[in-house]
């Protein structure tokens, strides 16, 4: 056939030169190949982007999954594709796919170093009576929570008749407070409530603000004995009588909440002792944030920012936000000494939530509590003697990840989640970075359980970044782990890697038998401890498997989340070998969980397994799976030209899928 026949059924009839009378005929159906296309995504510094899907024909929808580091943001204009050398900008995160590659680039910038986050905690002026002496003038206490010194421009009332704003003091530097101006009301003002907004200019007109209150009581008609006494008299100038002398204050409004780099003065703060332990909560202002993020548009990040010291920090925000949020596909982050939470805010089934606790038609009384807490000290420990049963050694104290939700009195927690959610834990100065093996869940149980970790440096600073699909109870470990029979084994650095992150185990403290066969329940079971779930009891269909086999929650677990069928009989056959089919079918349903399935064709499929010349033998429920993986280079054949799919596959061969699998999803480095 010519290279350029048009599509179409061709006929090729063959007569014999030696013998007229004797022929053959053949019809060979030409198609017209489907020409796919690739997206390259550009080396790109202080965030991610991944692409789906990877390879397409012309004039298909493109869609990015844009993902900067903490601290950073796109920086606008910067999203584009190149084709044919000319550079296209792109809005959003779709593009329609041109006729032929594309090069994906983009550009990330620092949220925190170039921009400096002044606050002002205002005063609180306990209520006066008419006829009140002078009060003393209080201070303002200004912070700057941002990353560069910055100088104040100007500071100043929004109501110099009733609140007068005196002092000086410009510059701010970097973690510092100023109190040099203070704020007094004026005397003289007759009954009634007043209020004012100081503003604060400063940088390049970044704006900070807070607000101030004084009520001021008639002078009679209040039956009430401490008013007599106000005109001239100590009380009198301190509060109005002594009713307000020891009546609790609230913590002051206006500390800052930061929207895509930008601060505002919208959140309150509150904190409390219950039962000996500090709990600070921040409340943005639910009107201002929707506002807000109105203005801000699509894949806005929402920082909660928190400097004290509490035993446990949440952000508070309302059902509406948090709809807004998940509609606008926004990233809700929050920033304490404890830890950093970042939460893709489509984690949050707000609709389905709602309708359990009977608020679907009430989202603004409805409440999502994110909450980074300290472990308790018996907690502690727990994880510290587990830690050390395994060889280990614990790192930093633990850290209480938790979400809940609250409607009318009705709670509910929020543990699972569609997409690995990123933790961000800070590794103390007296840590050497090098040594953390991975973060753990720690259970009261005493079980720990590996979720991926790896560690990164942001702004002088290093943190284990800790991705689960689930919210627990997390710390870091030292665990190190070498098998002596793998020495000199092409796979030593991924059974090695595997082993001390508590995914593979050996047959021995030392020996791991790399060439070994696996069965079926000890890699279900592997497949889970790299994912980072916890095993979770329950029935299974499978009648070969009870719940007293010591791989019975792993089995149900992956059942759960849909990585395991077994056979039609109702049959798991845990201890039989597993085949590579069987595995990398496994692997490929896991690439799912992890983010980077690719979409492929029917096209694609066929055109990555014709390759192997052993391709008919592969099952029919296993072709689209390995398709998959060899297209993310996770599977790979047994050879150049084989997959030998029914062939066992062997521990160290598992060992390198997985550490592949994880590598590939930018769970692990």
């Amino acid at each position: 056939m010519a290279a350029n026949a048009a599509a179409g059924p061709y006929t090729i009839t063959a007569t014999s030169t030696v013998d007229g009378t004797t022929s053959g005929s053949v019809t060979i159906n030409v198609v017209t190949q489907i020409k796919l296309y690739n997206v390259i995504i550009n080396n790109l510094v202080d965030g991610t982007i991944t692409a789906t899907p990877i390879n397409a024909p012309a004039g298909n929808v493109i869609r990015l999954n844009i993902l900067p580091d903490f601290g950073k943001r796109l920086k606008i204009g910067s999203l584009k594709y190149t084709y044919n050398s000319v550079d296209y900008p792109i809005t959003g995160d779709v593009f329609i796919m041109p006729n032929g590659d594309v090069t994906i680039s983009a550009e990330f910038e620092d949220i925190s170093e170039t921009i400096p986050l002044l606050s002002i905690v205002a005063p609180l002026f306990a209520p006066v009576t008419v006829g009140y002496e002078q009060p003393s003038a209080k201070k303002l206490i200004i912070t700057n929570a941002g990353m560069v010194d910055t100088t104040i421009q100007s500071l100043t009332s929004s109501e110099p008749s009733t609140f007068v704003i005196e002092g000086s003091g410009e510059n701010v530097a970097v973690g510092e407070s100023i109190d040099t101006w203070t704020v007094r009301p004026v005397v003289g003002l007759p009954a009634g409530t007043y209020s004012s907004v100081i503003t604060a200019v400063y940088g390049d007109g970044e704006i900070a603000t807070t607000n101030l209150v004084l009520t001021v009581n008639p002078s009679s008609g209040s039956g009430n004995g401490g008013n007599s006494g106000n005109n001239g008299s100590e009380g009198g100038s301190q509060g109005g009588g002594t009713p307000f002398v020891n009546s609790p204050q609230p913590e002051p409004s206006g500390v800052p909440i930061i929207v895509n780099g930008k601060s505002e003065n919208i959140g309150k703060s509150e904190t409390k002792v219950v039962e000996n332990r500090s709990i600070t909560t921040i409340t943005p202002n639910p009107k201002k944030l929707l506002e807000w993020l109105t203005r801000e548009g699509q894949n806005a990040i929402v920082t909660i920012p928190v400097n004290v010291s509490s035993d446990s920090i949440v952000g508070l925000l309302t059902g509406d936000v948090v709809k807004k949020m998940v509609d606008q596909s926004a990233v809700l982050e929050l920033v304490t000494p404890l830890a950093i939470y970042r939460l893709p805010a489509s984690q949050i089934s707000i609709r389905s939530l709602a309708d359990q606790l009977g608020a679907d038609q009430s989202l603004s009384d409805m409440t999502i509590e994110v909450t980074i807490s300290k472990a308790f000290p018996s907690e502690t420990n727990i994880a510290k003697d587990s830690t050390n049963s395994k060889g280990g050694l614990l790192l930093v104290d633990p850290v209480h990840f938790t979400l809940k939700t609250e409607f009318n009195g009705s709670k509910k927690e929020i543990n699972r989640f569609n997409t690995y959610v990123e933790r961000f834990i800070p590794i103390p100065e007296t840590v050497d970075p090098n040594r953390i093996t991975t973060g753990i869940v720690a259970g009261l149980d005493g079980s720990i359980h590996h979720v991926p970790t790896y560690v990164e440096q942001k702004d002088g600073r290093y943190y284990a970044v800790v991705n689960s699909l689930t919210n627990s109870l997390y710390t870091l470990v030292w665990h190190p782990i070498e098998f002596t029979d793998v020495a000199n084994h092409w796979a030593k650095s991924a059974i090695n890697d595997m082993g001390s992150r508590m995914i593979a185990t050996g047959v021995s403290e030392d020996i791991f038998e790399p060439s070994r066969d696996i069965t079926r329940a000890e890699f279900a079971a592997m497949v889970i401890r790299a994912l980072g779930l916890v095993p979770i009891s329950g029935e299974t269909p499978f009648m070969d498997v009870n719940k007293s086999d010591w791989f019975a929650d792993y089995i149900y677990t992956a059942r759960e989340y849909q990585l395991i069928e077994g056979y039609s009989n109702a049959q798991f056959a845990p201890m039989d070998t597993i085949t590579r089919e069987q595995a990398m079918t496994i692997i490929a349903k896991a690439m799912k969980i992890t983010g980077i399935h690719p979409n492929l064709s029917s096209d694609q499929i066929s055109m990555l397994l014709q390759e192997f010349k052993d391709e008919s033998s592969i099952s029919g429920y296993a072709r689209d799976h390995i398709a998959a993986g060899l297209a993310m280079d996770i599977l790979n054949g047994r050879t150049v030209t084989t997959i030998q799919p029914k062939n066992k596959i062997t521990r160290a061969e598992v060992a390198t899928l997985l550490q592949k699998l994880l590598k590939k999803s930018n769970l692990i480095q």
